[in-house]
């Protein structure tokens, strides 16, 4: 369901028709959910609250309930409590093209700014795929130590339920995929560069209560798989040079087969046991 419009600060002004008119259309344009579309596909993202990307529709589906990032100043197991990169001041907020959206936050001596692109299959096909490139820029004269995490909390087939989860990594160590599946319908998402630090498979709310808890700093657990309703997390322990620029690169794919899809195959199944059963007699 779609993050209600908040309109802020316009007391006092909507009795004056021309100044309260362009507040609130600015007000509007600030804080709406945007969605992007392309051929088979819808991704829906509020970039003011902790919805973050709250739908991603394939063939009319949806299959994600939340993926959304929070950040942390300071070293891994010494930082500030983790805080939702909504709780920034949005600086960017624009769609270049019905399938993109590019978001940037400004934050306390860093710029934040993230890039989506949705590339979805033919109607009927059942794909769709959604690539993002995310930036840390340090803006001090020294290393900024920060940690990024992602959190996704994805009901495939349209509502929790019995879903897997597999986190994996490359042999040096840290996480750079995830894959989650229920029954024939998958999805995964690999982490191009850097990978991970942490990650953390779990049941819904587990991560979400502590990356929202406030007062301490978080370090992921590393377990790599789960079953059930559940969620699943990455973390990035970055030490970033004065000036410099880090980039996370990934990109992720929903394959939803359709249902008479699965039919034809249920009944191939069936056909081939009974003649399987009819010549064994």
């Amino acid at each position: 369901m779609r993050s209600p419009i908040h309109l802020v600060g316009l007391k006092h002004v909507v009795s004056r028709p021309g100044l309260g008119a362009l507040l609130l259309s600015l007000a509007l344009v600030q804080t709406k959910a945007q969605v992007m579309t392309d051929q088979n596909s819808t991704a829906s993202v509020h970039p003011a609250n902790q919805s973050g990307m709250f739908s991603w529709t394939v063939d009319g589906g949806n299959q994600l309930q939340q993926q959304w990032f929070w950040y942390a100043l300071g070293p891994r197991g010494g930082s500030t409590p983790p805080a939702s990169i909504d709780t920034l001041p949005l600086t960017q907020d624009a769609q270049p093209t019905p399938n993109t959206l590019n978001l940037g936050y400004q934050g306390n001596g860093f710029l934040l700014t993230i890039g989506y692109t949705l590339t979805g299959g033919a109607p009927g096909s059942g794909v769709s795929d959604i690539g993002e490139s995310i930036r840390i820029q340090n803006q001090t004269g020294n290393t900024l130590p920060i940690i990024f995490y992602q959190y996704s909390d994805f009901d495939l087939n349209g509502a929790p339920g019995t879903d897997t989860i597999t986190l994996s990594g490359p042999p040096r160590g840290g996480f750079n995929d995830a894959f989650q599946t229920h029954g024939p319908i998958s999805m995964s998402e690999t982490v191009v560069t850097p990978p991970a630090n942490e990650g953390e498979a779990a049941t819904e709310f587990s991560t979400l209560a502590k990356l929202n808890n406030g007062s301490a700093p978080v370090v992921l657990n590393n377990n790599a798989t789960a079953s059930g309703n559940v969620t699943w997390a990455f973390e990035w322990d970055l030490n970033i040079a004065p000036g410099g620029t880090v980039l996370i690169s990934k990109d992720k794919n929903l394959q939803v087969p359709e249902p008479s899809a699965l039919a034809l195959v249920g009944l191939g199944i069936l056909g081939l046991a009974l003649r399987r059963g009819r010549f064994s007699k």
